[in-house]
């Protein structure tokens, strides 16, 4: 039920939001709203900031995130998630608001976990840049064509390092998660493994992960 109901928020058009929140400056090129980025960094065309009309999602490739109209709002307001979903109701579906209050503590901890998962998809992509247990998935990439200076590029930071269950546990109950939101997110296999291995991550749709998958390299240690 949480996820319907957030994605019953999600499907308010996106460019109404933009409007109502005062057009945030963008511009209309094709089917998207491009500009500079609300949180006030600037950008050289300033097109860095992007609002994508048909998936009726934003991006800002800047600051390596996007989401729906609510993380939107989240963004420009700077309001908390359930805020942002309130505000949303109120001005575009007050139908949803009755869900949105019975439903509040459900969509916070859903919020939680798919921020989690955004947190863990950009920590594996900085350790197969740096970790020192990663050189062997550095060498296993550079064998198939990917050589080291292309790592940090946009579609390879889909790719990462998944340093082992244990170290994964840790590091994420040290940032104040429990180990059944850490579970939750999918960030735990079903078999405890502390073997480096590369990881994947896969997004149902441009703005939600939908888990992460990974492969061992064979042959090496």
């Amino acid at each position: 039920m949480v996820d319907e109901l957030k994605d019953e928020i999600n499907r308010i058009p996106i460019t109404e939001v933009v409007e109502a929140l005062g057009g945030l400056g963008l511009r209309s090129y094709g089917n998207s709203l491009q500009g500079n980025c609300p949180t006030g960094h600037k950008s050289g065309k300033q097109r860095a900031f992007s609002v994508n009309i048909a998936g009726n999602y934003w991006n800002c490739f800047k600051c390596k995130t996007g989401g729906g109209v609510i993380s939107l709002v989240e963004l420009v307001s700077k309001v908390d998630f359930l805020d942002a979903a309130r505000w949303l109701g109120e001005n575009f579906r007050p139908e949803l608001l009755p869900q949105i209050e019975t439903g509040g503590g459900d969509l916070l901890s859903s919020r939680k976990i798919e921020e989690l998962k955004t947190i863990a998809s950009k920590w594996f992509h900085e350790l197969l840049l740096s970790d020192a247990m990663a050189e062997n998935c550095r060498v296993w990439l550079g064998e198939r064509g990917i050589p080291r200076e292309f790592l940090d590029c946009p579609v390879m930071q889909l790719v990462g390092l998944y340093p082992g269950s244990d170290r994964v546990l840790k590091h994420f109950q040290e940032l104040d998660y429990t180990a059944k939101e850490i579970d939750a997110a999918g960030l735990l296999p079903s078999k405890q493994n502390n073997e480096p291995q590369i990881v994947f991550t896969y997004h149902l749709k441009p703005s939600k992960i939908s888990r992460f998958k990974t492969r061992k390299i064979y042959g090496r240690r």
